[in-house]
């Protein structure tokens, strides 16, 4: 999702992972609330390479307590169905913003101008 948002091809590898995740968090609005909380290191980084998250972050449902998006023991603990929920939340923003019913992204180019980029129609 952050891909969508900077100049460069999709596959581009020079602009690194990082930069367009942390990026990503700073645009999506629904996404703004995880900032600065290690998810690229603890989340993305174990599910992109062996898809498991790294120890320093829990997942958990809320019906078993804690605090979303709080640390406690050196572990950022996040609720998966208020995660979800925010991650489609951004989903459905992107959407908006490349069919011209919302102006909150600055979106790249290739993002409208791309066959790579199918969206179906929702009914």
């Amino acid at each position: 999702m952050g891909a969508a948002l900077d100049k460069y091809s999709w596959h581009y590898k020079k602009t690194g992972s990082r930069k367009r995740f942390n990026k990503a968090l700073s645009s999506y609005e629904s996404l703004k609330k995880y900032r600065g909380s290690s998810l690229y290191e603890n989340l993305r980084c174990g599910m992109a390479h062996v898809y498991i998250p790294q120890a320093a972050l829990g997942i958990n449902m809320r019906s078993e307590g804690g605090i979303h998006n709080s640390i406690k023991n050196k572990k950022l603990l996040l609720h998966i169905e208020d995660f979800f929920e925010d991650f489609i939340n951004a989903c459905h923003e992107l959407i908006d913003n490349i069919d011209g019913k919302k102006n909150t992204l600055s979106l790249s180019k290739k993002v409208k101008n791309s066959r790579f980029l199918g969206i179906p129609s929702i009914k």
